[in-house]
């Protein structure tokens, strides 16, 4: 005799809710690792970025421009034709992406040409969340590099 089943039992219900689970505990420590390194990620972008707008603004203004860097919050400043400074851009890296900025300089100048000022050494940042960090570095001549840098490059 022939059944007409149309419905799953209790039993493939349970099995399929287990193998769901056990996935999920697999798969849970992985994301919050991923979403540690993607903050970070996202951090060290927005230095770069903001560095890169520092340098921008000094070379078609023809005026100095800075990156300062005060505790976990990054800004650029461009300097006016009265000597005083404008704040271009301010975030706070921390509040925004959870992280803690680190820097052997705490402000980069760029002059006109767009060279970094009295940094013949290079300027590395760290960026870190967690066990995690990152970091971007600014050479001599103003060159910004944000892939795992190396001040001897």
């Amino acid at each position: 005799m022939r059944s007409n089943r149309r419905a799953f039992t209790i039993i493939e219900i349970l099995i399929v809710v287990m193998i769901v689970g056990i996935l999920m505990a697999i798969s849970l420590p992985k994301l919050g690792t991923t979403r540690v390194r993607l903050d970070a990620r996202a951090a060290q972008r927005r230095v770069a970025s903001a560095l890169g707008q520092a340098r921008a603004l000094a070379i078609q203004n023809g005026r100095s421009a800075r990156f300062v860097l005060d505790g976990n919050v990054i800004k650029v400043v461009l300097e006016k034709n009265d000597g005083t400074w404008q704040s271009i851009v301010q975030q706070d890296l921390s509040a925004t992406e959870g992280v803690t900025v680190e820097s052997t300089r705490d402000t980069l100048s760029f002059d006109p040409r767009g060279l970094a000022l009295s940094n013949a050494g290079g300027t590395r940042i760290v960026i870190t969340k967690g066990t995690y960090s990152d970091s971007v570095c600014v050479l001599g001549l103003g060159k910004i590099l944000s892939d795992k840098c190396s001040l001897s490059q």
